[in-house]
């Protein structure tokens, strides 16, 4: 049997429209190409965000093996935006524009203050990335997308997954550099 409401109120396109529960009765993702796209420009802004916080802890940190730990994660957000970057333009969107962050001060801080900063950066993404994983398990992407792009899509919001849970442990490593 067949769990999915019908919204009589609202008129599905089949090409793009996912219906409001899913199979199991849960709230499905409400997922079609353009909120796709929209999705992964936000991943994307994450991103850029934690590139430019980090390299702003990483001007102001002044012990080089935490300066070291830094520029890698650093790398990594750059490699992030790079992948984010490629399939926002596979889907023919735009990547959004650099946008400056707030000044933290993070000169002033204390260390555990930085790394609670850096830690709060690290998990939002790795939170962001999980739920967007979640939606896209859920949505039916093959609607507007070949099956093995939707499945490529899928691997590689579970490598950012992987990345950013490597990156909260980074933070604890950094807290050990004294």
């Amino acid at each position: 049997m067949n769990n999915i409401l019908s919204i009589s109120w609202k008129k599905l396109n089949s090409k793009t429209d996912i219906p409001f529960r899913s199979k199991g009765g849960d709230f499905a993702a409400k997922i079609n190409e353009e909120v796709l796209i929209g999705l992964i420009k936000r991943g994307y802004e994450i991103e850029e965000n934690d590139s430019q916080i980090v390299f702003k802890l990483f001007i102001a940190e002044e012990d080089i093996e935490r300066r070291k730990i830094l520029y890698e994660v650093i790398r990594d957000s750059e490699y992030h935006k790079s992948l984010l970057a490629g399939w926002i333009r596979a889907l023919k969107g735009e990547v959004p524009p650099v946008t400056q962050i707030k000044d933290y001060k993070f000169e002033e801080m204390f260390i555990d203050q930085k790394l609670d900063a850096l830690r709060r950066v690290e998990g939002m993404a790795l939170d962001f990335y999980r739920y967007l994983l979640g939606d896209l398990k859920r949505a039916d992407l093959e609607k507007f997308m070949e099956k093995d792009k939707a499945d490529q899509l899928l691997s590689a919001i579970e490598e950012l997954i992987q990345e950013e849970k490597r990156h909260v442990q980074v933070v604890e490593k950094l807290r050990e550099v004294r």
